[in-house]
């Protein structure tokens, strides 16, 4: 899309994501760069890619000759298949009975975890003849989903009766590997897996891949990287601990993909001491300029950020006054002499030499940059820029 035709698009738009095509490039490349040779990056765009929109990310991965691609759910695997992009689908989450039945047909790759799902595999082989794919996922020590060591021989003794099936990897997910203080429970549960895979190897299973570094151990742990990694957050340019990005961010900085804008709707003076918003939480101490953004917790600007929350005009700070409602905010423009109707606002983003990232609204509201990434309203336009 040309400069032009993206000025006119947001030209028409009270509230837009913009996409960077240069910084998702700029994180694929570092995240290569601590990549042993001849593993391969997948790509997650659950929870509509982390708040970004999974068709346009997915878009931009393939452009990124990324191929494989690690969704959810059901629903969003079907999303996916519609672009009718060449790429692998792997569905990490559970799926009903209708559900892998369906997600057999169109030929996307499973994650299975129970025993129960193997005896489903084998009955839907009378009808459905495409292989089933499946990737067996082994709890290690999250208590998520996940098969439990102990059940292994009994799911080895199931798996050999199930014909027409493609075992297309083995994983686990790490609880705290981001804590980089204490080392002992990553170890704990890679030395599990391995044992896990082992028992595999010696029944005469293999999978074809192994895949259990998410972000933190992309970064820490190369001898985690198997053949394929999980980079999630890191991929969209963030990192997913304090620890981390301390350790990382001075050499080697990942860039947000991701900038949040909205425009000035209207422009009010309020004399002193007067309420603004519900509950009147905020009082004027001087005449003041206050700006309405038709943005609010419906688009994903969390309540939390009342009276607190920090946005970009014009290349300078203003604060939320009152509560954020649910599709509008205040904002005090007081100072920036020059703010008008029309005028964009950044909510997450660089304006001039000032930024706001999806880290500095998880501070201020308790949380951690993927809560406040994946709560952006999916119907929000997205334009890649």
């Amino acid at each position: 899309m040309s400069d032009s035709k993206i000025k006119i698009k947001i030209d028409k738009l009270l509230q837009w994501i913009e996409l960077s095509r240069s910084n998702l490039k700029h994180n694929v490349s570092l995240i290569k760069s601590f990549t042993k040779k001849g593993t391969e990056i997948a790509a997650l765009l659950k929870a509509n890619a982390y708040g970004h929109g999974i068709k346009e990310m997915a878009k931009l991965y393939y452009s990124e000759g990324i191929v494989l691609l690690m969704v959810h759910s059901l629903e969003e695997a079907l999303i996916l298949k519609t672009l009718k992009l060449k790429v692998r689908i792997i569905i990490i989450g559970p799926l009903s009975s209708s559900g892998v039945e369906t997600a057999l047909k169109n030929n996307f790759e499973i994650t299975v975890y129970q025993i129960d799902t193997l005896k489903l595999c084998k009955n839907l082989q009378k009808n459905i003849k495409k292989p089933c794919k499946i990737h067996l996922k082994i709890e290690t020590g999250t208590q998520r989903q996940g098969l439990n060591i102990q059940d292994i021989p009994l799911f080895i003794k199931k798996l050999k009766s199930v014909e027409n099936l493609k075992l297309m990897g083995l994983s686990s997910h790490f609880a705290n590997v981001e804590d980089t203080s204490d080392t002992e429970y990553y170890q704990k549960q890679l030395h599990l897996f391995k044992q896990a895979n082992n028992q595999f190897v010696k029944a005469g299973i293999k999978f074809k891949s192994l895949h259990f570094a998410c972000s933190a151990a992309v970064f820490l742990y190369p001898e985690t990287h198997f053949n394929i990694i999980r980079p999630g957050i890191s991929m969209y340019g963030y990192y997913s601990s304090p620890q981390l990005k301390e350790i990382f961010n001075h050499k080697n900085t990942l860039k947000p993909v991701l900038s949040w804008k909205t425009r000035i709707s209207q422009i009010k003076v309020v004399s002193k001491n007067e309420g603004i918003g519900y509950g009147l939480t905020f009082k004027t101490s001087r005449k003041s300029r206050i700006a309405v953004l038709p943005i609010g917790y419906y688009d994903g600007y969390d309540r939390g950020l009342s009276n607190s929350g920090i946005c970009l005009l014009h290349g300078k700070r203003a604060v939320v006054r009152g509560r954020v409602c649910m599709n509008m905010i205040m904002i005090d423009v007081t100072d920036i002499k020059q703010a008008k109707v029309g005028d964009v606002v950044t909510l997450i983003g660089s304006s001039g030499k000032e930024t706001v990232t999806a880290d500095d609204l998880a501070t201020l509201t308790n949380t951690i940059s993927y809560e406040v990434l994946a709560r952006l309203n999916l119907l929000i336009p997205k334009i890649v820029v």
